[in-house]
Order: structure tokens, then C-alpha cells, then sequence
């Protein structure tokens, strides 16, 4: 499946320009997310437009939850709960901190993971935590996007109402490099512009 044919299947479509500023860093090397804004869900958009007050407050309310997860797991931290179901997620599948935000860079291409983790074989992966039950196609890009940066598998793991742990196919492979390839063509065009 190419990137056309995953967006069509989730509703998606892409861009066909950078519209918006991509080195949010100013640094050079573009985000993650800067990629990711290629791929429009509409969905989300009539979400985060007819309701903007719910969403930003369920965003605060996640960012609190998300930090709670990271600072239960920091030595001296002042955190002493967690979220249940990522507390059972750390008891079923044996996850041990490694490091947390930690920032990647190749190609320029920047990103910080939120945690990495190792189970009981030692095996690294990159953990994504999600307080959310809708789980977006667009998670797993983002996902594949953290393997390349560092070779680390990745786990989703939602942690609204129940448990809910999703590993990334390698399928998103393909879909993430034609989306780098096509992020990077864009850009090209936009530079040869401004000159």
C-alpha cells in the first residue's frame, strides 16, 4: 500500500504545500510533527473546530497524565500514582525506564521521544503513551518516524478507560520514507522559490 492508498483508506489526504512554519525549532532540522501536518484528518479538524475549548482541555488534562507516567518512573520524584492502566501495562509486559525525552537527530529530521523502555529480554522500544480510545493510523506514522530515528521498536499504548497496547506494523515502512521523500520534495520547491 502506498501513501495515497493509506490516506484514502483513513480518510486522510495530503497537503500539497508547506503551509506552515516547519523548522519550529529553529535549528535547521525539521519535527516529527512538521511531517505529520502533511497528512490532513479531517475528522480531527471539524473536532478541534466545532469543540476547541473540550479539546484544549482534554489536551491539559493529558499533558498532567503524560507527565505523571514519566515523573512515576524518575528517581526523587514526587509522583506516587500513575495511571492504572499504564501501571498495568508496566506489570504485563515487564517495562523497565531506560531514558525519557530524549532528542534524535538524522537527516534533518529532529525529534524527542517521550520514553524508551526495555522489557525483561532487554529488548528497547519506544513508548508512546495515548489518554485517548480513538486510535489514529497516524500514531503508527508517528511511531515508525521514533524507529528510524533511534531503531527502537514501538508500543502505543492507551490508557483511557482500559488498557488497550498497539505494536506498529512494518508496513508503515514504505509509507513513512515516501512520506519524508515527499516532505523533503515540497520543501525543495520552497526554497527554490524564495532564492
Amino acid at each position: 500500500m502506498n501513501l495515497k492508498e493509506w490516506c484514502d483508506k483513513n480518510w486522510y489526504y495530503l497537503k500539497d504545500k508547506i503551509d506552515y512554519n516547519w523548522d519550529r525549532y529553529s535549528d535547521g532540522n525539521v519535527s516529527i510533527t512538521s511531517i505529520l501536518k502533511l497528512i490532513v484528518d479531517p475528522t480531527f479538524d471539524f473536532v478541534m473546530n466545532k469543540y476547541k475549548d473540550k479539546v484544549e482541555q482534554a489536551a491539559n488534562e493529558w499533558t498532567r497524565i503524560h507527565k505523571q507516567a514519566e515523573d512515576f518512573h524518575t528517581k526523587w520524584s514526587w509522583v506516587n500514582e500513575i495511571n492504572k492502566n499504564f501501571m498495568l501495562f508496566h506489570t504485563l509486559y515487564w517495562i523497565e525506564s531506560i531514558w525519557q525525552e530524549q532528542t534524535f537527530y538524522k537527516e534533518w529530521v529532529r525529534w524527542t521521544v517521550d520514553a524508551v523502555w526495555s522489557n525483561i529480554e532487554w529488548k528497547l522500544f519506544n513508548i508512546d503513551y495515548k489518554n485517548t480510545n480513538k486510535h489514529s493510523e497516524k500514531y503508527c506514522l508517528q511511531l515508525w518516524w521514533y524507529k528510524w530515528l533511534n531503531g527502537n521498536d514501538g508500543m502505543l499504548v492507551y490508557g483511557k478507560w482500559k488498557l488497550k497496547v498497539v505494536e506498529v506494523p512494518d508496513y508503515y515502512s514504505d509509507l513513512f520514507v515516501e512520506l519524508k521523500d515527499y516532505f523533503f520534495t515540497l520543501l525543495k520547491w520552497v526554497n527554490s522559490k524564495n532564492e
